[in-house]
């Protein structure tokens, strides 16, 4: 399962806001300056998470976001669902012709999908921070 960018944009900008003290206003052009994230998905992601309730946004001088939710209250499959509209992986009924092999196919990619929809739904930003924690200091050289 690969993400979009729309997807791993929105984790990437709840974990950059909730990593340094939630309760700061961001603006849309620090977290893309420092997450090297297009202005242009912000621009997308950020309204949908206003009003889904996870942010909200300040205006004027000083203004940006803020989270309204503590990191271990935002799970990410809700995250990805709220970009993707769906987290279930591509039925494939359309392609080739239809026969057992495919509705074989399918059914396993629907089982595949409900477990991974179970095991993001256990998942938070605040499990994403404490990975990432405990990653710095780390070297990956070989």
């Amino acid at each position: 399962m690969q993400l979009s960018k729309k997807s791993e944009y929105a984790l990437r900008a709840l974990l950059y806001m909730a990593k340094r003290r939630p309760q700061l206003v961001h603006t849309i052009q620090e977290i893309s300056q420092k997450e090297k994230i297009p202005m242009k998905f912000l621009e997308q992601i950020f309204p949908l998470l206003k009003q889904a309730g996870y942010v909200n946004s300040k205006r004027g001088l000083g203004g940006g976001h803020v989270l309204l939710r503590p990191s271990d209250q935002i799970r990410i499959f809700d995250i990805i669902v709220l970009m993707e509209n769906t987290l279930f992986l591509q039925d494939r009924s359309t392609a080739a012709d239809g026969g057992e092999s495919d509705i074989a196919i399918n059914i396993f990619l629907r089982e595949l999908s409900t477990e991974i929809a179970q095991l993001l739904s256990t998942r938070t930003i605040a499990d994403l921070l404490d990975s990432a924690q405990a990653l710095e200091g780390v070297s990956f050289e070989i």
